[in-house]
Protein backbone atom coordinates (compact mmCIF):
# COMPACT_ATOMS: atom_id res chain seq x y z
CA UNK A 1 0.00 0.00 0.00
CA UNK A 2 1.28 3.46 -0.89
CA UNK A 3 1.71 5.65 2.15
CA UNK A 4 -0.23 8.90 2.39
CA UNK A 5 1.79 12.00 1.55
CA UNK A 6 1.52 14.37 4.49
CA UNK A 7 2.76 17.94 4.90
CA UNK A 8 3.18 19.78 8.21
CA UNK A 9 2.65 23.49 8.81
CA UNK A 10 4.81 24.26 11.84
CA UNK A 11 8.51 23.40 11.93
CA UNK A 12 8.77 22.57 15.63
CA UNK A 13 5.87 20.14 15.48
CA UNK A 14 7.21 18.64 12.23
CA UNK A 15 10.62 17.91 13.70
CA UNK A 16 9.04 16.35 16.79
CA UNK A 17 6.82 14.08 14.69
CA UNK A 18 9.56 13.07 12.25
CA UNK A 19 12.27 12.49 14.87
CA UNK A 20 10.04 10.15 16.87
CA UNK A 21 8.12 8.55 14.02
CA UNK A 22 4.77 9.57 15.47
CA UNK A 23 3.02 9.50 12.09
CA UNK A 24 3.24 5.69 11.99
CA UNK A 25 4.02 3.55 8.97
CA UNK A 26 1.04 4.41 6.76
CA UNK A 27 2.04 8.04 6.25
CA UNK A 28 5.14 9.77 4.95
CA UNK A 29 6.03 13.34 5.91
CA UNK A 30 7.12 14.84 2.59
CA UNK A 31 6.82 18.62 3.08
CA UNK A 32 7.30 21.13 5.89
CA UNK A 33 6.58 24.85 6.09
CA UNK A 34 6.18 27.53 8.74
CA UNK A 35 5.00 31.15 8.94
CA UNK A 36 8.57 31.97 10.06
CA UNK A 37 10.57 31.66 6.81
CA UNK A 38 13.87 32.16 8.65
CA UNK A 39 13.11 29.21 10.90
CA UNK A 40 12.42 27.07 7.81
CA UNK A 41 15.76 28.07 6.29
CA UNK A 42 17.65 27.41 9.53
CA UNK A 43 16.20 23.90 9.88
CA UNK A 44 16.08 22.93 6.21
CA UNK A 45 19.10 20.61 6.45
CA UNK A 46 17.57 18.55 9.25
CA UNK A 47 14.18 18.54 7.53
CA UNK A 48 15.85 17.22 4.37
CA UNK A 49 17.79 14.58 6.33
CA UNK A 50 14.47 13.30 7.70
CA UNK A 51 13.09 12.85 4.19
CA UNK A 52 10.97 15.97 3.67
CA UNK A 53 11.26 19.12 1.56
CA UNK A 54 11.29 22.53 3.27
CA UNK A 55 9.14 25.33 1.88
CA UNK A 56 9.21 29.02 2.81
CA UNK A 57 6.05 29.75 0.77
CA UNK A 58 2.73 28.23 1.82
CA UNK A 59 1.38 28.18 -1.73
CA UNK A 60 4.28 26.06 -2.98
CA UNK A 61 3.87 23.79 0.05
CA UNK A 62 0.22 23.15 -0.86
CA UNK A 63 1.31 22.30 -4.40
CA UNK A 64 3.60 19.48 -3.26
CA UNK A 65 1.10 16.71 -4.09
CA UNK A 66 -0.18 16.25 -0.53
CA UNK A 67 -2.96 13.94 0.64
CA UNK A 68 -3.21 15.60 4.05
CA UNK A 69 -1.80 18.49 6.06
CA UNK A 70 -1.12 18.77 9.78
CA UNK A 71 -1.66 22.39 10.87
CA UNK A 72 0.46 23.06 13.94
CA UNK A 73 1.52 26.69 13.70
CA UNK A 74 1.40 29.39 16.37
CA UNK A 75 -1.68 29.24 18.66
CA UNK A 76 -4.35 31.63 17.49
CA UNK A 77 -3.11 31.49 13.90
CA UNK A 78 -4.48 28.13 12.73
CA UNK A 79 -7.71 28.92 10.91
CA UNK A 80 -6.34 30.68 7.82
CA UNK A 81 -3.85 27.97 6.74
CA UNK A 82 -6.38 25.24 7.56
CA UNK A 83 -9.03 26.88 5.37
CA UNK A 84 -6.54 27.41 2.54
CA UNK A 85 -5.52 23.73 2.63
CA UNK A 86 -9.15 22.55 2.69
CA UNK A 87 -10.00 24.78 -0.28
CA UNK A 88 -7.01 23.26 -2.07
CA UNK A 89 -8.68 19.85 -1.71
CA UNK A 90 -6.42 18.62 1.10
CA UNK A 91 -7.65 16.95 4.30
CA UNK A 92 -6.55 18.67 7.53
CA UNK A 93 -5.53 17.62 11.04
CA UNK A 94 -5.27 20.64 13.34
CA UNK A 95 -3.34 20.89 16.59
CA UNK A 96 -4.90 23.18 19.22
CA UNK A 97 -6.70 25.45 18.78
CA UNK A 98 -8.43 25.68 15.36
CA UNK A 99 -10.03 29.13 15.66
CA UNK A 100 -9.46 32.35 17.61
CA UNK A 101 -12.73 34.16 16.74
CA UNK A 102 -16.34 33.13 16.24
CA UNK A 103 -16.18 34.33 12.64
CA UNK A 104 -13.26 31.97 11.97
CA UNK A 105 -15.47 29.16 13.34
CA UNK A 106 -18.17 30.13 10.83
CA UNK A 107 -15.68 30.18 7.93
CA UNK A 108 -13.98 26.91 8.90
CA UNK A 109 -17.24 25.01 9.34
CA UNK A 110 -18.60 26.30 6.04
CA UNK A 111 -15.40 25.33 4.21
CA UNK A 112 -15.53 21.77 5.59
CA UNK A 113 -19.26 21.32 5.00
CA UNK A 114 -19.30 22.72 1.45
CA UNK A 115 -15.97 21.26 0.34
CA UNK A 116 -16.50 17.74 1.62
CA UNK A 117 -12.94 17.38 2.95
CA UNK A 118 -11.97 15.79 6.25
CA UNK A 119 -11.09 18.07 9.16
CA UNK A 120 -9.96 16.54 12.45
CA UNK A 121 -8.71 17.99 15.72
CA UNK A 122 -5.61 16.53 17.41
CA UNK A 123 -5.84 17.11 21.15
CA UNK A 124 -3.49 14.41 22.54
CA UNK A 125 -5.20 14.37 25.94
CA UNK A 126 -8.31 12.95 24.27
CA UNK A 127 -6.24 9.89 23.33
CA UNK A 128 -4.61 9.19 26.67
CA UNK A 129 -5.14 5.64 27.94
CA UNK A 130 -7.40 6.71 30.78
CA UNK A 131 -9.62 8.93 28.65
CA UNK A 132 -10.05 6.26 25.98
CA UNK A 133 -10.89 3.65 28.63
CA UNK A 134 -13.32 5.97 30.45
CA UNK A 135 -15.00 6.80 27.14
CA UNK A 136 -15.54 3.12 26.37
CA UNK A 137 -16.84 2.34 29.87
CA UNK A 138 -19.27 5.26 29.85
CA UNK A 139 -20.63 4.32 26.43
CA UNK A 140 -21.01 0.73 27.64
CA UNK A 141 -23.33 2.04 30.38
CA UNK A 142 -20.98 1.26 33.29
CA UNK A 143 -22.00 4.37 35.29
CA UNK A 144 -25.50 4.94 33.92
CA UNK A 145 -26.81 8.38 33.05
CA UNK A 146 -24.12 11.04 33.45
CA UNK A 147 -24.66 13.62 36.18
CA UNK A 148 -21.33 15.47 36.18
CA UNK A 149 -17.88 15.44 34.60
CA UNK A 150 -14.71 17.24 35.67
CA UNK A 151 -11.24 17.48 34.13
CA UNK A 152 -8.04 19.15 35.33
CA UNK A 153 -4.81 19.78 33.46
CA UNK A 154 -2.34 21.92 35.37
CA UNK A 155 1.41 22.21 35.78
CA UNK A 156 4.21 24.59 35.09
CA UNK A 157 5.45 24.33 31.52
CA UNK A 158 9.24 24.49 31.03
CA UNK A 159 9.23 27.63 28.88
CA UNK A 160 12.62 29.34 28.96
CA UNK A 161 11.97 32.29 26.67
CA UNK A 162 9.28 34.90 26.33
CA UNK A 163 6.27 33.74 24.36
CA UNK A 164 5.60 35.29 20.92
CA UNK A 165 3.68 38.55 20.85
CA UNK A 166 0.44 37.09 19.50
CA UNK A 167 0.50 34.12 21.88
CA UNK A 168 1.21 36.36 24.89
CA UNK A 169 -2.19 37.97 24.52
CA UNK A 170 -4.20 34.74 24.31
CA UNK A 171 -6.64 34.60 27.24
CA UNK A 172 -6.21 31.93 29.88
CA UNK A 173 -9.43 30.24 28.76
CA UNK A 174 -8.23 29.91 25.16
CA UNK A 175 -5.95 26.89 25.65
CA UNK A 176 -8.66 24.82 27.30
CA UNK A 177 -8.53 21.78 25.03
CA UNK A 178 -6.39 19.56 27.33
CA UNK A 179 -9.21 19.56 29.91
CA UNK A 180 -12.35 20.50 27.95
CA UNK A 181 -11.41 18.19 25.06
CA UNK A 182 -11.37 14.96 27.12
CA UNK A 183 -14.66 15.93 28.80
CA UNK A 184 -16.46 16.38 25.49
CA UNK A 185 -14.68 13.45 23.81
CA UNK A 186 -15.38 10.93 26.58
CA UNK A 187 -19.04 11.86 27.08
CA UNK A 188 -20.10 12.82 23.55
CA UNK A 189 -22.27 15.55 25.07
CA UNK A 190 -22.69 19.05 23.66
CA UNK A 191 -22.32 22.13 25.88
CA UNK A 192 -25.35 24.40 26.09
CA UNK A 193 -24.02 27.11 28.42
CA UNK A 194 -20.60 28.21 29.70
CA UNK A 195 -19.26 30.41 32.48
CA UNK A 196 -15.60 31.42 32.74
CA UNK A 197 -13.39 32.46 35.68
CA UNK A 198 -9.67 33.19 36.01
CA UNK A 199 -7.00 32.90 38.67
CA UNK A 200 -4.69 35.85 39.36
CA UNK A 201 -1.62 36.06 37.11
CA UNK A 202 1.41 34.45 38.75
CA UNK A 203 4.81 36.09 38.67
CA UNK A 204 6.47 33.38 36.58
CA UNK A 205 3.90 33.80 33.80
CA UNK A 206 4.26 37.59 33.85
CA UNK A 207 8.02 37.23 33.45
CA UNK A 208 7.47 35.37 30.17
CA UNK A 209 5.42 38.25 28.77
CA UNK A 210 1.99 36.64 29.22
CA UNK A 211 -0.70 39.30 29.57
CA UNK A 212 -3.46 37.13 30.99
CA UNK A 213 -4.15 34.97 34.03
CA UNK A 214 -2.12 31.86 34.83
CA UNK A 215 -5.09 29.47 34.90
CA UNK A 216 -8.81 29.38 34.29
CA UNK A 217 -11.92 27.34 34.90
CA UNK A 218 -15.00 26.81 32.75
CA UNK A 219 -18.38 25.64 34.05
CA UNK A 220 -20.81 23.91 31.67
CA UNK A 221 -24.37 22.73 31.36
CA UNK A 222 -24.74 19.95 28.77
CA UNK A 223 -27.58 18.63 26.70
CA UNK A 224 -29.25 15.98 28.81
CA UNK A 225 -28.83 18.02 32.00
CA UNK A 226 -25.33 17.01 33.18
CA UNK A 227 -22.93 19.69 34.43
CA UNK A 228 -19.17 19.97 34.01
CA UNK A 229 -16.10 21.77 35.24
CA UNK A 230 -12.75 22.28 33.51
CA UNK A 231 -9.62 23.66 35.19
CA UNK A 232 -6.37 24.24 33.33
CA UNK A 233 -3.28 26.42 33.16
CA UNK A 234 0.21 27.07 34.46
CA UNK A 235 0.62 26.58 38.20
CA UNK A 236 3.72 25.92 40.30
CA UNK A 237 3.07 22.21 40.64
CA UNK A 238 4.07 19.03 38.79
CA UNK A 239 2.05 18.37 35.62
CA UNK A 240 -1.23 16.72 36.55
CA UNK A 241 -4.22 15.43 34.58
CA UNK A 242 -7.44 14.02 36.04
CA UNK A 243 -10.86 13.12 34.67
CA UNK A 244 -13.86 12.27 36.86
CA UNK A 245 -17.24 11.12 35.52
CA UNK A 246 -20.13 10.68 37.97
CA UNK A 247 -23.24 8.82 36.86
CA UNK A 248 -26.42 7.50 38.46
CA UNK A 249 -24.95 4.03 39.02
CA UNK A 250 -21.23 4.62 39.35
CA UNK A 251 -18.15 6.80 39.09
CA UNK A 252 -15.03 6.68 36.90
CA UNK A 253 -11.90 8.48 38.07
CA UNK A 254 -8.74 8.78 35.95
CA UNK A 255 -5.50 10.06 37.46
CA UNK A 256 -2.23 9.42 35.67
CA UNK A 257 -1.89 5.70 34.93
CA UNK A 258 -4.66 4.66 37.32
CA UNK A 259 -8.40 4.29 36.72
CA UNK A 260 -10.85 3.75 39.58
CA UNK A 261 -14.36 2.44 38.86
CA UNK A 262 -16.83 2.60 41.74
CA UNK A 263 -20.01 0.60 41.09
CA UNK A 264 -22.74 1.84 43.44
CA UNK A 265 -25.03 -1.21 43.22
CA UNK A 266 -22.38 -3.73 44.30
CA UNK A 267 -20.24 -1.34 46.32
CA UNK A 268 -17.16 -2.57 44.47
CA UNK A 269 -14.18 -0.29 43.79
CA UNK A 270 -11.96 -1.59 41.01
CA UNK A 271 -8.57 0.06 40.46
CA UNK A 272 -6.85 -0.60 37.13
CA UNK A 273 -3.29 -0.04 35.96
CA UNK A 274 -3.60 1.55 32.52
CA UNK A 275 0.03 1.23 31.47
CA UNK A 276 -0.69 -1.89 29.40
CA UNK A 277 -3.84 -0.44 27.86
CA UNK A 278 -3.01 1.45 24.67
CA UNK A 279 -5.49 2.69 22.03
CA UNK A 280 -4.72 1.04 18.70
CA UNK A 281 -5.04 2.67 15.32
CA UNK A 282 -3.79 1.42 11.93
CA UNK A 283 -0.11 1.97 11.21
CA UNK A 284 0.79 3.39 14.61
CA UNK A 285 4.14 3.04 16.34
CA UNK A 286 3.66 3.07 20.11
CA UNK A 287 5.97 4.13 22.91
CA UNK A 288 6.27 3.71 26.66
CA UNK A 289 5.29 7.26 27.59
CA UNK A 290 1.54 7.84 27.92
CA UNK A 291 1.44 11.27 26.31
CA UNK A 292 3.72 10.14 23.48
CA UNK A 293 1.31 7.28 22.84
CA UNK A 294 -1.49 9.84 22.83
CA UNK A 295 0.28 12.02 20.27
CA UNK A 296 0.85 9.00 18.02
CA UNK A 297 -2.77 7.95 18.46
CA UNK A 298 -4.13 11.38 17.51
CA UNK A 299 -2.18 11.37 14.26
CA UNK A 300 -2.73 7.72 13.37
CA UNK A 301 -6.45 7.98 14.14
CA UNK A 302 -6.61 10.74 11.50
CA UNK A 303 -4.58 8.67 9.01
CA UNK A 304 -6.77 5.64 9.72
CA UNK A 305 -9.92 7.67 9.11
CA UNK A 306 -8.60 8.81 5.71
CA UNK A 307 -7.87 5.17 4.86
CA UNK A 308 -11.42 4.09 5.75
CA UNK A 309 -10.83 2.45 9.13
CA UNK A 310 -14.14 2.40 11.04
CA UNK A 311 -12.62 2.51 14.55
CA UNK A 312 -10.45 5.49 13.62
CA UNK A 313 -13.42 7.37 12.19
CA UNK A 314 -15.43 6.74 15.37
CA UNK A 315 -12.65 8.22 17.54
CA UNK A 316 -11.82 11.17 15.31
CA UNK A 317 -12.66 14.64 16.69
CA UNK A 318 -14.51 16.26 13.76
CA UNK A 319 -14.90 19.96 12.97
CA UNK A 320 -18.14 20.36 14.96
CA UNK A 321 -16.74 18.81 18.13
CA UNK A 322 -13.53 20.82 17.63
CA UNK A 323 -15.56 24.02 17.45
CA UNK A 324 -17.50 23.05 20.60
CA UNK A 325 -14.12 22.95 22.35
CA UNK A 326 -12.71 26.14 20.83
CA UNK A 327 -15.85 28.23 21.28
CA UNK A 328 -16.00 27.15 24.93
CA UNK A 329 -12.71 28.90 25.56
CA UNK A 330 -13.58 31.99 23.53
CA UNK A 331 -16.98 32.53 25.16
CA UNK A 332 -15.66 31.67 28.62
CA UNK A 333 -13.31 34.65 28.32
CA UNK A 334 -16.22 36.93 27.50
CA UNK A 335 -17.88 35.57 30.63
CA UNK A 336 -14.73 36.46 32.58
CA UNK A 337 -14.84 40.03 31.28
CA UNK A 338 -18.53 40.29 32.12
CA UNK A 339 -18.21 39.19 35.74
CA UNK A 340 -19.21 35.55 35.28
CA UNK A 341 -22.17 36.03 32.96
CA UNK A 342 -23.62 32.83 31.47
CA UNK A 343 -23.07 32.57 27.71
CA UNK A 344 -25.13 30.35 25.43
CA UNK A 345 -23.01 28.01 23.29
CA UNK A 346 -23.74 28.16 19.55
CA UNK A 347 -24.16 24.81 17.81
CA UNK A 348 -22.34 25.10 14.48
CA UNK A 349 -24.17 21.99 13.26
CA UNK A 350 -27.25 24.20 12.82
CA UNK A 351 -28.06 27.26 10.70
CA UNK A 352 -28.84 29.31 13.82
CA UNK A 353 -25.53 28.39 15.44
CA UNK A 354 -23.56 29.24 12.33
CA UNK A 355 -25.35 32.57 11.95
CA UNK A 356 -24.58 33.38 15.58
CA UNK A 357 -20.85 33.11 14.77
CA UNK A 358 -20.87 34.91 11.40
CA UNK A 359 -19.06 38.26 11.43
CA UNK A 360 -18.09 38.12 15.13
CA UNK A 361 -14.38 39.05 15.09
CA UNK A 362 -13.81 39.95 18.74
CA UNK A 363 -10.34 38.83 19.79
CA UNK A 364 -7.46 39.55 22.16
CA UNK A 365 -5.03 39.72 19.21
CA UNK A 366 -3.14 43.03 19.57
CA UNK A 367 -2.90 43.33 15.77
CA UNK A 368 -6.69 43.18 15.30
CA UNK A 369 -8.88 46.14 14.40
CA UNK A 370 -9.30 48.24 17.55
CA UNK A 371 -13.10 47.97 17.48
CA UNK A 372 -12.87 44.18 17.82
CA UNK A 373 -10.01 44.05 20.34
CA UNK A 374 -10.71 42.60 23.80
CA UNK A 375 -8.40 43.64 26.65
CA UNK A 376 -6.65 41.54 29.29
CA UNK A 377 -8.82 41.02 32.34
CA UNK A 378 -6.99 43.47 34.58
CA UNK A 379 -9.98 43.93 36.89
CA UNK A 380 -10.94 40.24 37.19
CA UNK A 381 -14.49 40.67 35.88
CA UNK A 382 -15.04 44.31 36.84
CA UNK A 383 -14.64 45.56 33.29
CA UNK A 384 -17.33 46.95 30.98
CA UNK A 385 -16.87 44.70 28.00
CA UNK A 386 -20.55 43.82 27.76
CA UNK A 387 -20.98 47.06 25.79
CA UNK A 388 -18.59 45.73 23.12
CA UNK A 389 -19.96 42.23 22.65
Amino acid sequence: MNRLRVGIYGVRCALNIMRRGLAGNLAQIVAVTDPDAELVRNTSDEISSLGAAAYTEFGRFLGAGLDAVIIAGPPGRQASPAIRALRHGIDVLCYPMPVSTLDEAFLLERTVREGGRVFAFAEPYCYRRGVMTARKMYRNGDIGKLLSVEATRVGREPLTTKVPKGEAYLPSTFMCSASVGPMFFATGLRPLRVIGMETPRAGFTSSKGIKHASAATELFEFDGGAVGRSFHGELSCPPRFTLTMCGETGTIEVCGDRLLHHDYSSGRRISSDLRRSVPRFPGANYYEDDLENAEASAICCFIGKLLGDVDSAACSVDVWRALDISLSGLLAYRSVLDGGRVFMMPDTRTDDGREFCRGDRFTTDPDADAKYRLPPNKNRGAGKQETLI
